[in-house]
C-alpha cells in the first residue's frame, strides 16, 4: 500500500531520532509492491494464540512502524516479541483496540520472512468464528530518509470449539501416533490427508502451518513434563 508523500518528514524523524510515527497506508492496484503480511491460524475460546507479522518479499529498510487493529471484544493483546538481532525493537498499546509494533536501525538492513510474533488472548462467546487482525497506520523507509512503499495484508484467527491441542488423529488422547500423523501428512499431504478437526489439533503453535515444529512439540510433551505454554522456548 503505498504512503502519502506528506508523511517523508515523518519519516525523517523516525531515522534521525530512533522513533517511528505512524502514516495511514493506502492502496494501489497498478503496481506490484513488496507484500508486508500477518499470518493466523486457530486459537481456542478463552486461550492465547500468537499470529506472525513477516516480510513476503525482500525488503531493504532501517525503520517501520506498524499498527495492528482488532476487535477488543474479540481479542486482547498479550506480549510481543522480534526475530531480528540487530537495531532496536519495541511495541507501544495506546488503546485497547491497537498496537504499534516499531523498529529502527542506523543502516538499511534486508528483511524477508518473519519479523515479530504477537500473542492474543481470546475473549468468550467467540467459538466459532474468524476473528480479524488488520494492519492499521503503517510506515517504512531506507537510510535515506524514503518511504518504501508497500501492500499489507491481515489475517483471520479462526476460534474452534473442537480443538484439542495435538490430538491430530482425534482418538482422545495424545501419543506417538499424532506426531506419525503429522510426519506422514508433510511427506505427502493426498495420500495422508488431515480433516480439517485433524488440521486444527496438529497446528500445535497455532501458526496456520503444519510442520515439523508441530510434531516436534508433540514430542517433547510426551517426553517431559513441560506444558504447552512453554513448549516453544
Amino acid at each position: 500500500m503505498k504512503l502519502k508523500p506528506k508523511f517523508k518528514i515523518l519519516l525523517s524523524s523516525v531515522l534521525a531520532l530512533n522513533f517511528v510515527s505512524s502514516a495511514r497506508i493506502t492502496a494501489s492496484a497498478e503496481n506490484s509492491l513488496p507484500q508486508f503480511s500477518i499470518r493466523g491460524g486457530y486459537a481456542e475460546e478463552n486461550a492465547v494464540t500468537s499470529v506472525i507479522a513477516s516480510f513476503d518479499d525482500e525488503m531493504n529498510i532501517a525503520a517501520y512502524s506498524i499498527s495492528v487493529n482488532f476487535d477488543p471484544q474479540q481479542l486482547e493483546f498479550v506480549k510481543a516479541w522480534d526475530n531480528i538481532e540487530y537495531g532496536n525493537f519495541y511495541y507501544n498499546s495506546t488503546s485497547d483496540d491497537c498496537v504499534t509494533f516499531v523498529w529502527s536501525d542506523s543502516e538499511d538492513r534486508s528483511f524477508k520472512g518473519d519479523v515479530f510474533n504477537i500473542e492474543f488472548k481470546t475473549k468468550g462467546e467467540t467459538s466459532g468464528q474468524n476473528v480479524p487482525v488488520n494492519v492499521g497506520y503503517s510506515i517504512m523507509g531506507n537510510d535515506k530518509m524514503e518511504e518504501i512503499p508497500f501492500e499489507a495484508q491481515g489475517c483471520e484467527i479462526s476460534v474452534s470449539s473442537i480443538y484439542k491441542w495435538g490430538d491430530v488423529n482425534c482418538d482422545g488422547i495424545i501419543s506417538v501416533s499424532d506426531v506419525t500423523a503429522i510426519n506422514k501428512f508433510n511427506i505427502d499431504s493426498e495420500e495422508y490427508s488431515l480433516t480439517d478437526e485433524m488440521l486444527i489439533n496438529g497446528d500445535t503453535d497455532k501458526n496456520n502451518i503444519i510442520n515439523s515444529d508441530d510434531s516436534n512439540a508433540i514430542l517433547k510433551y510426551l517426553k517431559t513434563s513441560v506444558t504447552e505454554e512453554n513448549l516453544y522456548e
